[in-house]
C-alpha cells in the first residue's frame, strides 16, 4: 500500500470584527441607494397626480392648451351653431345684411329661453335654399375641426321652403356632411334628425319617412332628438320615437327639464330610457323624476353656456354638471347653440367645466370615453371609433 496523505478540509477562516463592519457598511449603503430610487420613483409618482388635481392651469393660456385638446360634441344645433363669419359668407359678403342678421341672432346677456327661440328666426330666414343650407354645414363642421372636435353629431330639424321639401332638405345636409367627411377625414361626423314639440303626428311620421329612406343609401343618420319649446308636451309624438329606435335602429335623445316648470311627459320620455338626455337642467330638483333618471342608464348632454344665457342658472358654478357627475351619471361636454351665445365654442365650454368643477385629466378622459361610448355611431357600430379613442387615451389630437 503506498502512502497516502491525509488531506485535510479548509475550514473557512472566521470573518474579522473590521470586515464585519465594512461590509455591514456595504450593505447599508446598497440599501439606502435603493431605498432613495424608489422614495423618488413614488415622488414623481405623487408628483403626477398632484398636477392632474391642479389642473387646469391659469387663463389664457389654458384655452390654448383645450383648443389643441381632443373633444367630442353630440348635441349641436346646426342653427344655432353659425358664426359670423359663415353668416356672412351665406349672404355673399352683403356686410350690412350680415350685421343686421347677426345684431337678431347672436346674444351679448342672458335672456329669458322663450325669446332664443326667436333668434333661430334670423338665420332660417337665409337657409331656404339648398346652396345656402350646405354652405352651413361645411362652414360649421370646419369650424369644430379647428377648435379640435374630433368626433361630431350634427342635428337639425327639416323645414319645407319655397325650394325645399322636407325630403330635400335631408338630403341636402347628408350630402354637405358626407362632402366635409373628405375635406376633413380625420373627424367622424353624424347627423341626428330633430323633431319639434310642436309637431302633429303626421308631419313628424313624414320626416321619420324621408329619414328612413336617406338613412338607407348613407351612413350619415344615427339618431333622433327631440326638441322645441320646453313648455309643451310631446305626448304626440311619442310613438314616433319608439318606431324610430325600433324599426329604424336610431339612438334617441330628447330635450328633458330645461325649465323648473316640468311638463307631464317628463315621466313618459324618461320611462321610455332614451340614450341620451339633452340638459335636463331641473331634472335633480325633482325627487321622483331624478330617481328615475339616474337608473335610466342614459348620458347627460350638459351645455353650460347655454344654461347661463337662458337664465337658467345665473353662474356656470350653479350648473348641475356636479350634482349628477357625483352620482357616476355619464356626461358629455356640448355646445348647443355656439352661434347665438357668445364664447360658447367647444373648447370654451370643456374649459368653464374643468375650470369651474376643478375637473383633473382623468375626468377629462372619462368625460370623452363616456361621450363616444353613448356617441350613436359606436352604439350601432356605424364606423371605427378606435384611432379617436386612441386620441383620447393620450390625450393628444394627433
Amino acid at each position: 500500500m503506498g502512502n497516502k496523505k491525509n488531506k485535510k478540509k479548509q475550514q473557512p477562516q472566521e470573518e474579522s470584527q473590521a470586515d464585519r463592519s465594512r461590509r455591514q457598511q456595504r450593505e447599508a449603503k446598497r440599501n439606502a441607494e435603493e431605498h432613495e430610487f424608489l422614495d423618488n420613483e413614488i415622488a414623481a409618482e405623487q408628483m403626477k397626480r398632484a398636477d392632474a388635481a391642479t389642473f387646469p392651469l391659469n387663463v389664457p393660456k389654458d384655452l390654448a392648451f383645450f383648443k389643441k385638446y381632443p373633444k367630442i360634441e353630440l348635441h349641436a344645433h346646426l342653427t344655432g351653431s353659425l358664426s359670423p363669419k359663415t353668416i356672412s359668407e351665406i349672404v355673399e359678403h352683403d356686410e350690412e345684411k350680415a350685421k343686421n342678421i347677426v345684431s337678431r341672432y347672436r346674444l351679448t346677456e342672458p335672456i329669458d329661453m322663450d325669446k332664443v327661440f326667436h333668434r333661430f328666426k334670423a338665420v332660417e330666414e337665409i337657409l331656404d335654399n339648398p346652396d345656402s343650407l350646405r354652405i352651413a354645414v361645411i362652414r360649421t363642421i370646419r369650424e369644430f375641426s379647428e377648435d379640435g372636435c374630433l368626433y361630431l353629431e350634427l342635428r337639425t330639424t327639416p323645414k319645407k321652403t319655397a325650394t325645399m321639401d322636407y325630403e330635400k332638405y335631408i338630403r341636402t345636409v347628408c350630402r354637405a356632411i358626407i362632402e366635409a367627411r373628405m375635406l376633413h377625414p380625420h373627424m367622424k361626423i353624424f347627423l341626428i334628425i330633430s323633431l319639434n314639440r310642436n309637431m302633429t303626428f303626421d308631419i313628424a311620421t313624414e320626416i321619420l319617412h324621408y329619414t328612413g329612406v336617406v338613412q338607407q343609401e348613407s351612413n350619415v343618420i344615427v339618431g333622433m332628438d327631440l326638441g322645441g319649446d320646453p313648455k309643451l308636451s310631446a305626448f304626440q309624438l311619442l310613438d314616433v320615437l319608439y318606431i324610430a329606435r325600433r324599426f329604424h335602429g336610431l339612438g334617441i335623445t330628447a330635450h328633458i327639464a330645461e325649465k323648473r316648470t316640468i311638463p307631464n311627459d317628463t315621466t313618459d320620455l324618461l320611462m321610455m330610457k332614451p340614450d341620451r338626455v339633452g340638459h335636463g337642467t331641473f331634472l335633480h330638483t325633482n325627487d321622483h323624476l331624478a330617481q328615475v333618471f339616474g337608473r335610466s342608464n342614459s348620458l347627460l348632454e350638459v351645455c353650460i353656456s347655454s344654461n347661463v344665457y337662458t337664465k337658467s342658472y345665473n353662474h356656470p358654478r350653479r350648473s348641475h354638471f356636479a350634482f349628477w357627475k357625483k352620482r357616476g351619471v355619464p356626461i358629455a361636454i356640448c355646445t348647443d347653440d355656439k352661434g347665438i351665445f357668445p364664447n360658447a365654442s367647444l373648447s370654451e365650454e370643456y374649459y368653464k367645466a374643468a375650470d369651474e368643477f376643478n375637473l383633473s385629466l382623468e375626468d377629462l378622459k372619462k368625460i370623452n370615453l363616456d361621450a363616444l361610448k353613448y356617441s350613436f355611431a359606436n352604439k350601432y357600430i356605424a364606423t371605427d371609433l378606435s384611432e379617436i379613442r386612441r386620441k383620447i387615451e393620450m390625450h393628444t389630437l394627433e
